[in-house]
């Protein structure tokens, strides 16, 4: 990976936090309209930890990536699968108090269950997608000078 400017890299990381704040927004929205719709608002404590996980893991997979980023971008690949790993366990750890602290309320964790996953899967998705086109740019070369390839070049 090219050496990066760390404004670059702090813009990159900025761009990130606010994309995930509008996300959480908009879902946090259309999941509250949907349990609205379906009667189920009993369900916000479920909405309420998802945005809370979701905040603070986007926050701290933010600062990781900007200060692995910054020093050592080759690691960055490392980075992402144990950055995944890690936020996995603390997901499911999420879940495992969830179920303990209601184990009498067998519905409302079904409910929660999948509140909580499908923010998670969101998140992921949305994250991948940015850093995934994030780190293609950062790899390409930054010569202006170097013309494009085209297949109609001769």
């Amino acid at each position: 990976m090219p050496l990066q400017s760390h404004t670059a890299l702090k813009k990159i990381a900025a761009t990130y936090w606010k994309l995930t704040l509008w996300l959480l927004c908009a879902f946090t929205l259309v999941g509250i309209l949907a349990l609205r719709q379906i009667g189920q608002l009993q369900c916000m404590d479920a909405i309420v930890v998802a945005v809370i996980f979701s905040l603070i893991a986007a926050l701290v997979y933010g600062q990781c990536w900007l200060k692995i980023a910054q020093r050592a971008p080759q690691q960055l690949p490392k980075f992402y699968i144990a950055a995944s790993a890690l936020r996995l366990l603390a997901a499911a750890a999420t879940v495992l108090i969830y179920c303990v602290a209601q184990r009498q309320h067998t519905e409302q964790i079904k409910l929660f269950a999948i509140v909580f996953l499908a923010y998670y899967i969101v998140m992921l998705v949305s994250e991948t997608l940015y850093f995934a086109r994030k780190t293609r740019q950062l790899n390409q070369p930054t010569n202006e000078n170097q013309e494009p390839h085209s297949e109609h070049n001769t």
